[in-house]
């Protein structure tokens, strides 16, 4: 919503707008520490056993132009349930521990910080949900290591958990997608 208000207003001539897609997007439970869940949903919170849910989600946004200026970034999130959850958070993964969708499970997953970029929270409730990330994108498209976000729930209460849709569910408008607005020199 955000974005097409910024390119509906906007007199830039040069301005740009790119969706990406996941490269890599999983989830991991303290449940199954060695399992690897990569199904066609992120799973965020706690389930009736206590079980903790965290999602991780990558993006490439190589095909941005380093000299650009990013204008607005959003994470576009589809939550298909949600089970009286309050507030989720985004936070950058950690740069130093590398992940695959196909290889992730809880024990190897990277832990998400916020020693380089604070985080974003956001209220989670059934449907789309738009998220800026801008502060993100721009700290990687500074040349910062890009290893992807950790999405997860503040609230850790047993049963209070939702469900977003990953890009292997559907191939459809509920897949995950990163859109960013940037705008290119006049030169």
């Amino acid at each position: 919503m955000l974005l097409l208000t910024m390119l509906t207003n906007s007199s830039f001539t040069q301005q740009r707008i790119e969706t990406l897609y996941p490269t890599d997007d999983a989830f991991c439970c303290d449940e199954s520490l060695n399992y690897n869940f990569n199904l066609g949903n992120l799973w965020v919170g706690k389930d009736s056993n206590n079980g903790v849910f965290v999602s991780l989600i990558k993006f490439n946004i190589s095909s941005i132009p380093l000299y650009a200026t990013i204008d607005a970034a959003e994470l576009q999130l589809y939550a298909s349930n949600d089970f009286v959850v309050q507030t989720g958070r985004i936070l950058e993964l950690d740069p130093s521990v590398s992940w695959s969708e196909k290889t992730v499970t809880y024990n190897n997953m990277p832990y998400g910080i916020t020693d380089n970029i604070s985080k974003v929270n956001f209220s989670v409730h059934e449907g789309m949900h738009h998220i800026d990330v801008k502060k993100f994108v721009n700290y990687w498209h500074a040349g910062n290591t890009n290893n992807g976000f950790q999405i997860f729930l503040e609230d850790n209460d047993t049963g209070h958990w939702a469900r977003f849709l990953d890009k292997e569910y559907s191939g459809s408008y509920y897949d995950p997608q990163l859109i960013v607005v940037y705008t290119l020199p006049d030169f």
